[in-house]
């Protein structure tokens, strides 16, 4: 299918950044949003920003990724205390 929008922006890792993500050919839908998750609690953190390289050059990195979530779990464990 093609349009005349421009080309999608892409970041460092080489995958398109998309303002919607489509399914098929006709379902379409904003990405972001955490909906008909069967566990009722939902959190949507945002660790970074991709529009900061700083953000992006640490989301490229498996080490630093694997360090924030770290943090975050025991940062959660910390405040409630499990």
């Amino acid at each position: 299918m093609r349009t005349n929008q421009p080309p999608l922006k892409v970041h460092d890792a080489g995958d398109p950044i998309r303002s919607v993500i489509r399914r098929g050919e006709t379902e379409v839908f904003l990405p972001g949003v955490l909906r008909y998750n069967n566990i009722p609690t939902k959190v949507l953190v945002e660790v970074a920003n991709m529009n900061n390289k700083q953000d992006q050059q640490r989301l490229s990195n498996p080490l630093w990724r694997q360090w924030f979530a770290k943090a975050f779990v025991n940062a959660l464990r910390a405040t409630y205390n499990h």
